[in-house]
């Protein structure tokens, strides 16, 4: 039988209980609760004033065609939201203003400044797996 040292025991030990601390994914309720307070701090805004991305969050993390990720990019013209579900092929094809107004995907706005903003760092929801 092979003996263990205290110390490498407690090394387990810290180990494991520092796994069984590890924070959830971005997709959690608590990841929506602190999406949205970056969202409200960028728009200078209420929650209540932004049910709009409260519910393309919530359809966002579940299965079906708006499943997909949610990026917030700032951009000269304000904070522009894009989601990017799986199923469309296109970048930047539903993008929105802080009040949720759709922009059309032929303004230069989309093209200049949202299009190159679509990266890991500007991740605002990310999609559950």
């Amino acid at each position: 039988m092979v003996k263990i040292s205290s110390m490498y025991r407690c090394l387990i030990v810290f180990l494991l209980a520092g796994l069984a601390g590890c924070t959830p994914d971005d997709h959690t309720t608590d990841g929506l609760t602190h999406a949205m307070k970056r969202a409200c701090s960028s728009c200078e805004t209420s929650r209540e004033n932004m049910q709009w991305l409260v519910s393309l969050l919530r359809q966002a993390g579940v299965e079906g065609a708006a499943y997909g990720n949610v990026y917030m990019i700032s951009t000269h013209a304000g904070t522009v939201f894009v989601h990017q579900p799986l199923m469309m092929s296109c970048l930047a094809c539903r993008t929105y203003a802080c009040d949720g107004t759709e922009i059309p995907l032929d303004n230069p706005l989309v093209h200049d400044e949202v299009v190159p903003g679509i990266r890991p760092a500007n991740l605002l929801y990310k999609a559950p797996l």
